[in-house]
């Protein structure tokens, strides 16, 4: 168990494909080891006790992108 995990995800624009992959990997696999492991990232990910925190460039088009993020994330119900 971890307090925090940090990791270097993908671009912005692609940052909710990317968390949300175990949501189509649990689809593929519809019962056995492998959907209930990509179930429980899945659970980890959405918890209240989870939080993604976008870092940026303080320049305009990285902070569009980042607010444009952030709007994809809520509407996957990915806490930021």
């Amino acid at each position: 168990v971890y307090d925090y995990v940090i990791m270097d995800a993908p671009p912005t624009g692609r940052i909710t494909r990317f968390l949300n992959v175990n949501d189509e990997v649990a689809g593929l696999a519809r019962i056995g080891p492998i959907h209930n492991q990509a179930q429980a990232v899945m659970r980890v990910l959405k918890s209240p006790q989870t939080a993604v925190h976008l870092v940026t460039l303080l320049e305009e088009m990285p902070v569009q992108e980042t607010a444009d993020g952030i709007a994809e994330l809520r509407a996957a119900d990915l806490p930021v």
